[in-house]
């Protein structure tokens, strides 16, 4: 059943927007990949004025975040710049060691704040291997290197601990209606030489401060937050997420 639309009034949706645009300006300019006024990582999917449940969702959660930035401002302000700036500012599976540590620590970060929260994610391991790039002999990885004029080098180096990297999942069953489900998700890899406190540690914050709100409530359908993981090189941890939400469709 096609849902009904809801209306939300334009200055709740720019509010939702603004209040991570708000952090991001405040962040030193050495965590960005791009300015501060850039998209958030956030996509809203609204025609005419109708949002889906999705996006009904993401506002309800923001705006909550909005009115307690009315109240403390101060300590929201606090608590997303926190987050954004404990993102390592390398974490790529293309990147040296500190970079593909980076991303690790970064599943392992994600996991433990939201059991924090009083939630119990679960994590999603990636069937993925660099299939685009040269292929290396067994035991050895690719490494890529900055170059000049925006160039890139690339070589072989040892590889004695293959990694697995994984999405971080977190659902709220849903009471009357659970077999739908309502997905927010950001991802929280970067690109090889770019800190990308704007792509996407800004979506990572927001998504956190929807988990906070969110906690302890239900709803009819079935609510699933999605921390993405190796967007950067071609949508892996959110294709791999929908087809899996395809198969629990069809059980």
């Amino acid at each position: 059943m096609t849902p009904a639309p809801v209306h939300v009034h334009p200055t709740t949706r720019f509010a939702c927007r603004q209040t991570v645009c708000a952090i991001l300006a405040s962040v030193p300019t050495s965590h960005h990949r791009n300015p501060p006024v850039a998209a958030c990582g956030l996509q809203w999917p609204m025609r005419s004025g109708r949002v889906s449940p999705a996006a009904k969702l993401l506002c309800a959660a923001l705006a909550c975040s909005v009115a307690q930035a009315k109240a403390a401002p101060d300590a929201l302000t606090a608590q997303l710049r926190s987050w954004i700036e404990h993102l390592p500012p390398r974490r790529s599976p293309l990147a040296d060691d500190a970079g593909r540590a980076g991303l690790k620590a970064t599943e392992a970060w994600l996991v433990d704040t939201l059991t924090q929260m009083g939630y119990t994610p679960r994590t999603m391991p990636l069937d993925w291997t660099p299939d685009r790039l040269p292929r290396v002999p067994q035991g050895m990885r690719l490494q890529i290197r900055p170059a000049q004029e925006g160039r890139f080098t690339a070589e072989t180096v040892p590889n004695p601990q293959p990694l697995t990297w994984r999405n971080v999942i977190v659902e709220i069953p849903g009471t009357t209606r659970p077999e739908e489900i309502v997905v927010v998700g950001a991802h929280f890899d970067s690109v090889p030489t770019t800190p990308g406190a704007d792509d996407n540690g800004s979506g990572t914050a927001a998504l956190l401060a929807i988990a906070q709100q969110l906690k302890g409530r239900r709803f009819d359908r079935t609510v699933q937050l999605a921390f993405y993981n190796l967007e950067e090189v071609g949508l892996v941890g959110s294709r791999a997420h929908a087809q899996q939400l395809q198969q629990r469709a069809q059980r």
